[in-house]
């Protein structure tokens, strides 16, 4: 390694790393050796500027099969509060910065070095619907091909995941080749599906990939599912049965499976795979109404990102109330820090898809003001080194992190967040694209825009003078209508451009 500094430089001290008075005691060495690498110089400067030190060290080579692309999302953003772009743009880094060759890690890599489908699959539609779309594409073939893995082995939502971030990737790339690629793919995970509903004993895979060493013995690392009952996947995730999530996510898996059937010309499969999500739906509904199947997951996929609740939300918007009121001050923040943030922002999705965008900004506000490093936008999992593989040990410097952070999951929920903030797809019984959900009152007294938002298949343009609202809707034809801040009878403008 070399060092270039432009003035002159004393050496204070040379020797080894952690003896005695290393830091403060000055000594005459001029040259140290030690086996274990870990050797130490001092220098002073009479300099009173600033220095600006150049740092040249070995070459480090390596391949990757990804794009390269601006580590920046392709909107086209002017709205009158700049830290709503300057977070969207962070996350889109943030996750660009995550991939390890074609592989999506959790959180940091030194703590997480391995792919972990469930976390993965929200890097993969982050990218995909902020513009990174040939990215998406090449790391979405590990999902494709791989229908199990991450640091717990098998578990029974990997399927129905896998097949909603496939599907994201696969509206936005717009390539018969790419649906063709998948084609089979698809249908040995909606096959899984249908297995674990139709389960009558425990479904068993081996495990692929690294697992997390504490839990390398565990006897039930196979086990995905028990047998079905209630017309639901009894699926194992994270340890337990959060039923309501995993039925959730496979009922959503579902449904994008039946959409690339529709655009394969597979109209049997499109039609199996939709009636089976609705009876899936139809018990997980009557499940819902139940007490024991409650779990903190079902908190973060009920109209995010799955929609299974339909449009009779009281029942969940009141239970999310209850949970509002348990986890929130009067002022909107949180009573205790949150240890799972990914779950957090997850829930503040569900309250912009119910029309309160209030609770949704005051969660963003929120994390926006509580950064691990303020102004890059990066937010943590757990209270220490979650699902360690014990990386850190052997690094010098931080060994004994808060958490883990960067969180890949946090970033990509946060960004999925903003965007549909600004436009989202509501796909129930008359699909309509939502545009400003999430637009405070106080911006409409400003011109504004946003171009380049994916919402389903089609791409959003829209702009604000103040009085008028234009829309145009590229690749669809879906209706539009305005978020709640908008006054009523505000004059909207749409064209729709087709392909």
């Amino acid at each position: 390694w070399r060092l270039t500094v432009p003035t002159v430089l004393a050496l204070v001290a040379m020797g080894h790393e952690g003896d005695d008075g290393w830091v403060s005691s000055p000594n005459s060495n001029r040259q140290w050796a030690g086996q274990d690498g870990w050797g130490y110089a001092r220098f002073c400067t009479a300099s009173t500027e600033p220095l600006k030190i150049t740092v040249r060290g070995p070459s480090l080579t390596g391949t990757s099969d990804l794009p390269s692309e601006p580590a920046r999302s392709t909107l086209d953003l002017d709205l009158p509060d700049a830290q709503f772009a300057d977070s969207l743009n962070a996350q889109v880094a943030n996750l660009m910065m995550s991939l390890v060759r074609n592989e999506t890690r959790p959180g940091e890599p030194v703590n997480y070095p391995l792919a972990w489908l469930r976390d993965g699959t929200y890097t993969l539609t982050a990218l995909a619907r902020s513009g990174k779309t040939a990215t998406a594409r090449s790391v979405a073939h590990y999902f494709a091909e791989q229908d199990f893995f991450g640091g717990f082995g098998p578990e029974a939502d990997a399927p129905g995941l896998s097949l909603w971030a496939l599907g994201e990737v696969a509206q936005r790339a717009n390539d018969p080749v790419f649906d063709r690629y998948l084609w089979p793919h698809v249908v040995r995970k909606a096959g899984l599906i249908d297995s674990m509903l139709q389960a009558k004993e425990p479904i068993h895979r081996a495990p692929y990939g690294p697992i997390v060493p504490q839990h390398r013995e565990k006897k039930d690392l196979d086990l995905v599912c028990d047998a079905s009952r209630d017309g639901l996947i009894m699926g194992r995730m994270d340890w337990h049965r959060p039923i309501l999530f995993i039925n959730a996510v496979s009922y959503r898996g579902l449904l994008s499976a039946a959409s690339l059937a529709e655009r394969l010309k597979q109209p049997e499969s499109a039609r199996e795979w939709r009636s089976r999500a609705d009876t899936l739906r139809q018990a997980w509904l009557r499940a819902f109404s139940d007490p024991k199947w409650d779990n903190d997951r079902t908190y973060i996929s009920g109209l995010w990102q799955t929609w299974i609740v339909g449009e009779d939300t009281q029942l969940y918007a009141n239970n999310l109330g209850l949970r509002w009121q348990k986890n929130h001050n009067a002022d909107g923040g949180y009573r205790k820090t949150p240890v799972w943030t990914y779950f957090d922002i997850a829930e503040a999705h569900q309250w912009l898809l119910l029309d309160r965008g209030d609770r949704t900004w005051n969660t963003v506000r929120w994390f926006w003001n509580h950064q691990v490093s303020p102004g890059l936008y990066t937010w943590w999992e757990g209270t220490g080194e979650e699902n360690s593989f014990g990386g850190w040990n052997n690094v010098r410097g931080w060994v004994k992190p808060a958490h883990v952070t960067p969180h890949y999951w946090t970033a990509a929920e946060m960004l999925l967040l903003q965007m549909d903030m600004l436009a989202y797809l509501d796909p129930r019984r008359e699909p309509a694209i939502v545009i400003g959900a999430g637009v405070e009152k106080e911006w409409l007294s400003h011109p504004m825009h946003a171009r380049g938002l994916a919402a389903g298949a089609s791409t959003v343009d829209w702009s604000w003078d103040g009085k008028i609202m234009r829309a145009t809707v590229h690749h669809g034809h879906e209706a539009i209508r305005l978020g709640s801040s908008f006054p009523k009878g505000t004059t909207l403008q749409v064209a729709y451009e087709k392909r």
